[in-house]
């Protein structure tokens, strides 16, 4: 037969003689007269698909391009995106070497997941094994918020345009730079784990940061000294609230099973407060502290690599308070943790936090500014800089700075030393004569 033009007519004409042939019907083909080895083809049932007939090396092949549902421009243009793909035994070596290259391409546009599926499969499985954060769920849950838009996105088609309209976007909702920061390091972790394993050639997020000016991060704070007064009673406070409702329901299953006299605290709570105060410990790496830590002798506190933000260890010298703090608690406890609960488990937040600052009418301070107030006093008492960063165990000295809020009476001080009369200038006789 003749090759011709395949349209829906030619189909149904096709359908028309196969039903009146009847029992005599037989397979039809039918090539078009304009794209070569393209052609239609239809059952002795009526089922109809498009196909693609070519010459390759090996002799005649055949493949079935879609079924009768496809439309006829649809089916045309992915024969001429097959023949692009596929060696013939007439194409050139130029030709053959294009060819492949689109395979190529083809197969790993095929194989590339999107960012939500690499998030669950093999970037959940490395975060997981090697993360020490108390909370290693939390971080994905927080890229899939985050980044909803990116989810459906194959990792190759993320781009660094994309990634600062995003900052863009959320520098104009407000968000601070340190915070937008800390995001950017979340998702940059995982195409960093893309990179190292060669799924993509680049991490969209690689350098692109939020200048943070340590003068307009004015989050964190001390606590004046009637706050201090007012925490420290309501710690106590809390302590004797908890000893008399133990003693009226004739029930110490909350203190620590040691003799009366060593029950310095009713739990953890107030010696990790106190030790917090004085030490500048990040939360995690205050509840997450051994007693092997403790050096009794030396009257220092290590914190571990393993347990720190920065992964480096740092020793921390214990004042009078801090050390007595430990040293009461210890006769309480036995476990391995230095602050645990009732079981001995480790701990994720500090119990009652939020009631002890109402009770002792604290507002806008943070678990986490012990560390402001801890390094401001030292500051304030004649410290330095560089002391208080080795301290709180920061890698920068301008992180320092955000930690460091001098007080109004210190900064009063400084001015006052000019109203200090001026020496003359003694004048060096010898040096004049020489």
């Amino acid at each position: 037969m003749a090759n011709e033009h395949i349209t829906r007519d030619l189909i149904r004409r096709l359908d028309r003689e196969r039903k009146a042939a009847g029992d005599a019907a037989k397979v039809r083909e039918v090539y078009d007269d304009e794209l070569r080895g393209f052609g239609v083809r239809m059952s002795v049932k009526g089922s109809v698909s498009f196909i693609y007939r070519w010459t390759a090396d090996d002799g005649q092949r055949r493949v079935v391009i879609g079924d009768g549902s496809m439309k006829i421009e649809q089916a045309r243009e992915a024969v001429v995106a097959f023949i692009a793909r596929a060696d013939h035994r007439s194409d050139s070596m130029p030709a053959r070497v294009a060819k492949h290259q689109r395979r190529v391409a083809d197969a790993k546009i095929v194989s590339m997941p999107t960012v939500g599926d690499y998030l669950d499969g093999p970037y959940r499985t490395f975060w997981l094994g090697t993360t020490k954060s108390e909370t290693p769920e939390a971080n994905l849950k927080n890229i899939r918020r985050d980044f909803p838009d990116l989810m459906n996105r194959r990792l190759d088609e993320v781009t660094r345009p994309m990634i600062k309209k995003w900052i863009e976007k959320r520098i104009a909702d407000g968000c601070k730079p340190s915070g937008i920061n800390r995001v950017l390091g979340s998702i940059g972790g995982l195409f960093s784990h893309a990179v190292e394993h060669e799924i993509v050639t680049a991490n969209p997020c690689a350098r692109l940061r939020c200048k943070v000016d340590p003068e307009d991060d004015e989050h964190g704070r001390e606590l004046t000294v009637d706050e201090e007064q007012r925490l420290r009673a309501a710690l106590d406070a809390r302590d004797a609230r908890i000893r008399e409702e133990a003693a009226a329901r004739h029930d110490d299953r909350k203190l620590a099973p040691v003799p009366g006299d060593y029950h310095a605290y009713v739990d953890y709570v107030k010696p990790a407060i106190l030790f917090a105060l004085n030490t500048g410990l990040r939360r995690s790496e205050l509840l997450r502290a051994r007693w092997t830590a403790v050096d009794w002798k030396a009257r220092t506190f290590t914190v571990q690599a393993a347990t720190s933000k920065t992964k480096r260890s740092r020793v921390i010298p214990l004042n009078v308070e801090a050390l007595a703090v430990l040293k009461a608690w210890r006769r309480q406890t036995r476990y391995e943790h230095v602050f645990t609960n009732e079981l001995g488990e480790p701990l994720r937040e500090v119990r009652d936090w939020n009631r002890i600052k109402r009770e002792a009418q604290i507002v806008d301070f943070r678990f986490m500014d012990t560390r402001h107030h801890m390094a401001t006093r030292m500051i304030n008492e004649g410290a330095s800089q560089y002391h208080v960063q080795k301290l709180l165990g920061h890698k920068d000295g301008r992180m320092t700075q955000r930690y460091m809020k001098a007080r109004p009476e210190k900064m009063a001080e400084a001015v006052a030393l000019l109203d200090r009369p001026r020496a003359p200038e003694t004048v060096d006789d010898s040096a004049q004569a020489a």
